[in-house]
């Protein structure tokens, strides 16, 4: 389990974290076997205090590889603490004071605490997923396997003359105790894994320098959509998107520059979209938003918020910049992407040609004060809908 968490800790992406630390956790793990197995032949400074030393640090690393997955802030002085504190009562009663029982009574609520903390993290941060589910659970079991222990602690029938006591209770608990162990470390593979799908999918789906979708992820979007409206037909809106003289800005600036302004546009238009909306870059300066169930009038009066937020956005790190737009309605369900953006681009071209910083209707559409067109600065009563808009 060590070399395959190690494995995984040097071909994951640096995002995933939390890798390492359970890699040497499971060498530690493995540790304690080979000194727990070496008793009567090693001394036992070796064979009880450093096993039970690595135990902690393991359970510890555990914890520490978790929160740091999670992106929680490392529990280090309490991990510390309990090590000292352990480490320091596993000396005094194997050494000075030779007393199992009085070391089991010291050490299992330890290690229960740390897996304590770790089973909240995992409650308090995890998505609801299976693998998230399984990870908690196989935790959830090891600490009431370890409670379990420290109970046998107060019960005088049970043989406390050493950890190699012949004794029922403690064969069941060494076997399940190592089951779970493995299992847990299998658990936050399989959530690491999970993590990484999931990056991989955002990586393949998103664009790197805006995270709007790529065109082949809208793509896959628009079909979703399209098949909604052929069942229950209401309407779309599409709306293509250009920076106005973005060319200039990169020439006068700098690309560094140009690449802030595209960032802030994204982060404009995807603020003032709704979660049920779609928006992606389609290459260099354009951008597309997909609004669902949301018509032409409606979809003006989010191209009218989005002008209105842009022409508030010149400051120190970025020059003022307007967009020009096409919108187009989707009136037909069997009306496929290419088309209806066609539509919209035709609509965009026009307003590029009476002057920028407009949109432009791909259709004929009344509207209300208003012609074919509506200029970003105008500003008219435009009766929205139920949605919000």
């Amino acid at each position: 389990m060590s070399i395959v968490l190690f494995s995984a800790y040097r071909s994951f992406p640096s995002t995933i974290k939390g890798l390492g630390w359970w890699a040497a956790s499971c060498l530690l793990m493995l540790t304690t076997t080979v000194l727990f197995a070496l008793r009567g032949i090693v001394p036992e400074s070796l064979s009880i205090v450093a096993c039970n030393l690595a135990m902690f640090v393991a359970v510890g690393f555990r914890l520490i590889g978790t929160q740091k997955f999670y992106g929680h802030e490392p529990a280090l002085r309490r991990v510390s603490l309990i090590v000292v504190v352990g480490t320091t009562g596993a000396i005094w009663w194997t050494l000075q004071v030779p007393n199992f029982q009085m070391r089991l009574l010291l050490i299992a609520p330890l290690i229960a605490l740390l897996y304590g903390e770790q089973l909240y993290v995992i409650a308090k941060t995890a998505e609801r997923h299976f693998v998230s589910y399984f990870f908690g659970g196989i935790t959830l079991i090891q600490i009431v396997l370890v409670l379990m222990r420290f109970a046998t602690g107060f019960n005088d029938n049970v043989n406390f003359s050493g950890f190699h006591a012949v004794d029922q209770t403690l064969s069941v608990y060494l076997t399940i105790y190592s089951l779970m162990t493995i299992t847990m470390a299998v658990g936050f593979i399989m959530v690491a894994t999970r993590r990484l799908h999931v990056e991989l999918a955002r990586v393949s789906n998103v664009d790197p320098l805006t995270e709007a979708l790529n065109r082949r992820a809208f793509s896959d979007m628009y079909d979703n959509e399209m098949r909604r409206i052929k069942r229950h037909e209401r309407p779309m809106s599409l709306i293509i998107m250009d920076l106005d003289h973005f060319k200039r800005i990169n020439d006068k600036h700098g690309h560094s520059v140009g690449d802030r302004v595209l960032i802030h546009f994204s982060s404009t238009v995807t603020r003032l979209l709704r979660e049920t909306d779609h928006f992606a870059r389609f290459g260099g300066e354009e951008f597309v938003a997909l609004l669902p169930e949301t018509t032409a009038v409606e979809a003006q009066a989010v191209a009218r918020r989005i002008c209105e937020c842009l022409r508030q956005a010149g400051n120190a790190e970025i020059p003022a910049y307007t967009v020009s737009m096409g919108l187009a309605e989707v009136t037909s369900g069997e009306e496929n992407l290419d088309s209806v953006a066609s539509r919209a681009d035709a609509a965009l071209y026009k307003a590029k040609s009476e002057g920028r910083d407009r949109l432009e209707l791909a259709t004929p559409l009344k509207l209300v004060n208003s012609g074919s067109e509506l200029a970003c600065g105008y500003d008219p009563i435009l009766a929205l809908s139920k949605t919000g808009r």
